[in-house]
């Protein structure tokens, strides 16, 4: 999976385009919005509601630029580190 997602900075995924490879070859993408909340132990959880439907993960924020993830829809078994990126045209208001 390679995602790319836009947070606000006060709970809203304004932007998520996402493109998952099937072990037997062939890929497909999504695209959508969501939301995200941080707790003050550094926990958290987001939402992502795209063309397939939501997609849930909980959040372990590790510092300012990284944040470890794993999926808790039933049937899916996907961790991951989502890293924030340089600002970019997208996000400079």
């Amino acid at each position: 999976e390679a995602s790319y997602a836009v947070c606000d900075g006060h709970g809203t995924i304004t932007k998520l385009v996402s493109t998952d490879n099937f072990s037997s070859g062939g890929s497909f993408t999504v695209t959508g919005t969501g939301t995200y909340t941080v707790n003050a132990d550094c926990s958290g959880s987001l939402t992502f509601n795209t063309t397939v439907g939501s997609i849930n993960r909980h959040l372990e924020i590790l510092d300012g630029e990284t944040v470890d993830f794993v999926h808790t829809d039933a049937g899916l078994i996907i961790t991951g580190t989502m890293k924030k990126r340089k600002q970019t045209r997208e996000t400079q208001h």
